[in-house]
């Protein structure tokens, strides 16, 4: 079992055990239910009676102060401990002044929290316990490690949370790399922080394996899964404790720890105890076992030592005729605090760690040593953001160059307890290739079309032959910048396409299929040109397997995840036909006519049902450049006339940005807002009331073809 503590709890409770010489007896005040929730540290259950006990005493300090406490021991939403708290006073309980420093200090909030700190220290007549001083000192100085991390982050690096279909509210960690952004394997416990000090490698039931996957396209992770004997023998799964340690080079080989004993599963087989003498230290003395991918070194955290509450890593090499090591504490590495998740990168020449020593900025933080002829040497903290104020363990490298990678942590955004977080790197990715595939369908010949690439002001970006080359088309582009693709069939329609090319944190291309189709009637004559722009702008070659990249769009479903909508173009030459299938105008006060669409109130959404309507009428606006449509923005008289008129502006602008992205051009549509200047209804009765029924008849875009 790995040893994972907080300090922020042991100090709650530290505090909350003197707490009788500055309040009344919990009992008298708290159900017992309450308070028995608290100490068996089930913070969410906790926090949902206190709140409740709140309801009917919103200003009682010591019911304040217990949900203060489970809100900031929860993690989840600890920000709110400070409501708490900040209705608890300090002259009557001085010990709230150090829990609001925690507060503080998780939140990453350094320079508040040196002040309660100090506010705590200082208070007079407290008698500070020896243990609890010395904490506080290291405290201050992890402040100010903090505010100077935080000043100087890593630049273009993000940690992010893996989420919920991966996280619990419980402990969520060691993860361990399969495929970067494709497979993650890691441990998850039914118990949380607190509880988990009553658990050993003989608990059962206590720690599992799972694994997930990522989804590239809508780039989350998939829901949790167990053993299931495609990522991991299904017989690692069973009654005992078992946690995830590593993989192998080649991926042949799993290696996890089962009741304190090192396990390897070869292709998928019938797990086996790995032949490694650990007699070095007795079972109790074992909190966790690691080893790295290239297999030539083990590493035991443990606390053999005998110093107090301190864990150590220990390693044993392998040599190059297979002969392990004895194991001995590393030198150089361990410190009078704990440290623990022991890593090696795949060039052997780094070795990444947690401690609660060196200048750590909360209590767990990553460090990472460098090899040297005599041992492992320089120990550097790893800074902001991998580290946060709270507990950061278990760091795992991966992709080529070592950009990205996974660790667990319990820092604010966190789904509960330990929560598993990727470390990515977004490199500067500031062009990429947009390649696409041409193809015209059965109907009348297209011999002669040309595709151009244009800025949203539509200058001219390139231009090329679709048709040319087999079809395959090449564009280079911005990332993270808008365009128009004009597909032009010389002698029948021009179809626009919006484009949107996302960020890049990695260089990949981008793709896209573009479909044409003339239409033929049964006496030969083309009544119809439908174009398709199915657009897979992510890094498809990761997906696409042995397929090529147009069979894998093409045959991707609507269930698919990797489906994306296409961009449907339609010009039909009978428009008059057209025309008759939008709903009958009506006359409005200046005699034009018009098709309205109304809003609902403050709102500029539009509606499925007008969303057809303009996507009807924009089949028009494409196959009739000359023709013309305006916008006419309007309210109701709710609302100040100043409110109103930007409002109105918005109203018209969605109902136009709707038809742009039906490929409308921009310069075919006019917009204008009247506010409440041109009221279809009077809306008001003769008191002033608004008449709710006539102020929805006011709050419309009026459409008008000319």
């Amino acid at each position: 079992m790995q040893k994972i503590t907080s300090t922020t709890i042991l100090i709650a409770f530290m505090l909350l055990s003197s707490l009788s010489l500055f309040a009344q007896k919990p009992e008298k005040i708290t159900p017992k239910k309450a308070m028995f929730y608290l100490e068996d540290g089930n913070w969410e259950k906790a926090k949902q009676i206190y709140l409740e006990l709140l309801k009917d005493k919103p200003d009682d300090q010591v019911l304040n102060l217990y949900c203060g406490v489970a809100f900031l021991n929860s993690r989840i939403d600890a920000e709110l401990s400070m409501d708490h708290f900040n209705k608890v006073d300090s002259e009557k309980t001085p010990g709230v002044l150090l829990l609001k420093g925690e507060s503080f200090h998780y939140m990453g909030e350094f320079d508040s929290a040196k002040v309660y700190y100090d506010k705590y220290k200082n208070t007079d007549g407290v008698r500070i316990q020896k243990g609890l001083s010395k904490l506080m000192d290291q405290r201050m100085v992890q402040c100010d490690t903090g505010i100077e991390f935080t000043k100087n982050p890593t630049q273009g690096m993000f940690v992010e949370n893996l989420g919920t279909d991966v996280n619990t509210m419980f402990l969520d960690y060691a993860p361990v790399v399969y495929e970067d952004l494709k497979t993650l394997v890691f441990t998850s416990t039914n118990a949380n922080l607190f509880n988990i000090r009553y658990m050993t490698f003989q608990s059962a039931g206590q720690e599992e394996i799972f694994y997930t996957n990522y989804d590239p396209v809508y780039k989350k992770w998939l829901p949790r899964a167990k053993a299931d004997g495609v990522v991991l023998n299904k017989d690692i799964d069973t009654d005992d404790n078992e946690s995830s340690i590593a993989y192998s080079k080649d991926l042949s080989k799993f290696y996890y720890y089962r009741k304190g004993i090192l396990m390897v599963s070869e292709n998928l087989q019938e797990a086996k105890k790995y032949d490694i003498n650990t007699t070095f230290f007795t079972d109790n003395q074992i909190i966790s076992i690691a080893i790295n991918r290239a297999e030539d070194h083990v590493f035991v955290t443990s606390d053999r030592g005998g110093k107090k509450g301190s864990a150590d890593i220990y390693e044993a090499t392998k040599d190059e005729n297979g002969n392990w090591s004895s194991f001995k504490a590393i030198k150089g590495i361990n410190t009078k605090y704990d440290e623990g998740s022991p890593f090696i990168n795949e060039s052997g020449d780094k070795l990444y760690f947690a401690s609660k020593g060196y200048n750590s900025i909360g209590d767990y933080d990553i460090f990472v040593a460098t090899k040297t002829d005599s041992g492992w040497a320089n120990p550097t903290n790893m800074g902001v953001p991998v580290n946060s104020p709270a507990n950061d363990i278990h760091f795992r490298l991966t992709g080529g160059n070592e950009e990205f990678g996974y660790l667990s942590s319990d820092r604010m955004g966190t789904e509960g307890d330990y929560d598993v977080w990727r470390v990515w790197t977004c490199h500067d990715v500031p062009t990429t290739n947009m390649n696409g595939k041409f193809t015209a369908l059965a109907g009348h010949s297209i011999d002669n079309a040309t595709l151009t690439l244009m800025n949203i002001d539509s200058s001219v970006v390139a231009s090329l032959d679709p048709i040319a080359n087999g079809g395959n088309y090449n564009f280079k582009v911005n990332t993270e910048t808008d365009y128009i693709l004009q597909l032009d069939v010389k002698g029948y329609a021009k179809h626009s396409y919006n484009l949107s090319i996302p960020e890049q944190c990695s260089e990949f291309d981008i793709f896209q299929t573009l479909t044409c189709e003339l239409k033929l009637d049964q006496d030969s004559f083309v009544f119809e040109q439908r174009s398709v722009l199915t657009n897979a702008f992510y890094d498809i070659n990761s997906v696409r397997g042995d397929q090529s990249s147009e069979a894998f769009v093409n045959g991707l479903t609507a269930e698919s995840p990797a489906y994306t909508d296409p961009q449907v173009r339609v010009t039909p030459w009978e428009k008059d036909e057209l025309l008759a299938q939008l709903p009958e105008p009506i006359k409005n006060a200046d005699g034009k006519f018009v098709h309205l669409i109304y809003f609902d109130f403050d709102k500029s959404f539009i509606s499925d049902a007008d969303r057809d309507y303009i996507t009807k009428v924009s089949q028009i606006l494409n196959a009739d450049p000359k023709k013309k449509v305006i916008l006419g923005g309007h309210t109701d008289s709710q609302g100040s006339a100043a409110y109103n008129k930007p409002l109105s502006n918005r109203r018209a602008k969605r109902v136009a940005d709707y038809f742009i992205k039906q490929g409308v051009n921009p310069a075919q549509i006019e917009t204008v807002g009247y506010g409440e200047s041109q009221l279809a209804v009077k809306d008001t009765n003769e008191q002033g009331l608004y008449i709710l029924s006539k102020t929805r008849l006011n709050r419309r875009c009026e459409v008008e073809i000319r």
